[in-house]
């Protein structure tokens, strides 16, 4: 699968869709703090029946023209190729692509909510939790192929790359730097990116190998 990495760098229907719209209100909300701050994933405030928008709306907004590229980044290099196989393997996948970056996203953040619920002073913005949906995704689509060589160890695995990414951010939320980046929705969103891949796409189950 995706053998020829620099044909499916194209940009197919849907990511163009996620890529501009997000660009588009990140830039808008740089200058109109009011749209920034209102577009901010608060859970305080969800958990008491109030913004249940900014689920969505978080990932439309960044913090820094850095934070807006290298997440676009990241969503553009790992969504081209999981649009195409996707469409691929479905005449529905550019709606099911689409679907797995809105509920990747609206899934993730709910896990940060479930966690950060009682903490009034915590907010976060960002497409990162979409993007580690994709990065689920594409993981599982290609299981059993690498794009990862490492000295001594040689090629890894997709399979076993996004086992180790899970695992890294569980220890990172148990041992790590307790600060404002949002580990819950990166790991929710992983998840999230993962099972939604396997229950539209059940048969690549029988293709993965973990050992």
């Amino acid at each position: 699968m995706l053998s020829d990495f620099s044909a499916s760098l194209c940009p197919a229907p849907g990511i163009i869709l996620i890529l501009v719209f997000t660009a588009l209100v990140s830039i808008y909300a740089f200058y109109h703090q009011r749209v920034y701050f209102s577009f901010l994933l608060h859970p305080y405030s969800i958990a008491r029946n109030r913004k249940f928008y900014t689920l969505v709306t978080a990932a439309l907004v960044h913090t820094s023209w850095f934070h807006l590229t290298f997440n676009l980044a990241i969503v553009y290099i790992l969504g081209a190729m999981v649009e195409r196989e996707f469409s691929r393997m479905s005449i529905f996948g550019h709606t099911i692509f689409l679907a797995l970056y809105f509920f990747g996203t609206l899934i993730g953040n709910l896990g940060s909510v479930l966690v950060h619920r009682k903490d009034f002073f915590f907010r976060s913005a960002g497409a990162s939790t979409g993007a580690l949906a994709i990065l689920g995704s594409f993981c599982i689509i290609n299981a059993n192929e690498s794009y990862i060589k490492l000295p001594y160890l040689g090629e890894v695995l997709n399979i076993h790359f996004i086992i180790v990414f899970i695992l890294g951010l569980m220890y990172e939320i148990k041992f790590g730097k307790k600060d404002h980046i949002d580990q819950y929705a990166h790991l929710f969103g992983v998840l999230s990116g993962i099972i939604i891949t396997l229950l539209f796409y059940p048969d690549l189950l029988k293709i993965i190998r973990i050992f």
